[in-house]
């Protein structure tokens, strides 16, 4: 559970590096895709490495548990992003 939690934060991070960066999230963004892949593998290698894995309390997730966080951290950061836009329409 510790590691679908830490998963779906770092994802949802990540989305929202790419929400707030004013561009659409389909074109490129070099550093901001860069950034998200390494701390997505660093996070993956935490979890499948027993000493950090151990001090941390992580347990390694199966790919079923990847798309329940991902889809998680996705839906919640479009939710957001849909109630930004809809607060701005309103106050504009």
């Amino acid at each position: 559970l510790r590691s679908l939690a830490l998963l779906t934060l770092v994802a949802g991070n990540g989305a929202l590096i790419l929400v707030g960066s004013g561009r659409s999230w389909r074109r490129m963004h070099p550093v901001a895709w860069g950034l998200i892949a390494t701390t997505l593998a660093l996070l993956a290698l935490l979890m499948h490495q027993p000493w950090p894995a151990s001090a941390l309390g992580l347990a390694p997730l199966p790919l079923a548990g990847w798309g329940v966080a991902l889809a998680c951290s996705l839906v919640c950061v479009g939710g957001v992003a849909w109630l930004t836009r809809r607060v701005l329409k309103i106050t504009a």
